[in-house]
């Protein structure tokens, strides 16, 4: 940690006693998540796991890639930690595969699109992004998401990479 400081976070989260945060950034989470549509004759609508037709229609399960969550990503020294609309902790240790590369243009109207669908979500308490630096990080652990994404949003953004390969190092 020679090359880090460590910051007081914005975000509250309760860390452990030898727990430091080195980095904080702000986020959108997505992944591949259940959904559900009707093919056939009929009405359908899906709510939550239940996918119901009526009328003839048959309700098939699929699964859609769409922006879950906004907040904060806080790195620490020992665990990646998501604050926002929904709380999720990942201990270095069960992170399997992690890859980061910085937006495309293409990328960022993707994303743009996703939060304009979730505009109409109560739990979206951030204003649509500009999205002008950003990177993609995707990350595969244990008890993640289907493709669970995070689009990192701040002005410091590019550090992010560099930041983790320092406060993950065993």
């Amino acid at each position: 940690m020679n090359t880090l400081q460590a910051i007081q976070p914005t975000a509250a989260v309760k860390l452990e006693a030898d727990e430091q945060v080195y980095a904080e950034f702000k986020a959108y989470r997505a992944g591949n998540v259940a959904s559900f549509k009707t093919k056939g004759a009929g009405v359908g609508l899906g709510i939550g796991a239940v996918g119901v037709g009526v009328g003839g229609g048959e309700s098939v399960a699929g699964k859609k890639f769409q922006v879950v969550a906004t907040g904060q990503l806080l790195l620490t020294n020992k665990r990646m930690i998501f604050v926002g609309d929904s709380f999720v902790q990942i201990p270095y240790n069960t992170i399997h595969v992690i890859n980061f590369k910085k937006s495309s243009q293409t990328t960022k109207y993707k994303w743009q699109q996703l939060w304009n669908k979730t505009k109409g979500n109560p739990f979206a308490q951030y204003s649509i992004p500009t999205f002008r630096k950003t990177f993609i990080m995707t990350v595969l652990y244990d008890g993640g998401l289907d493709n669970e994404q995070y689009m990192v949003t701040s002005k410091n953004a590019r550090e992010i990479e560099v930041t983790y390969d320092t406060v993950s190092a065993k």
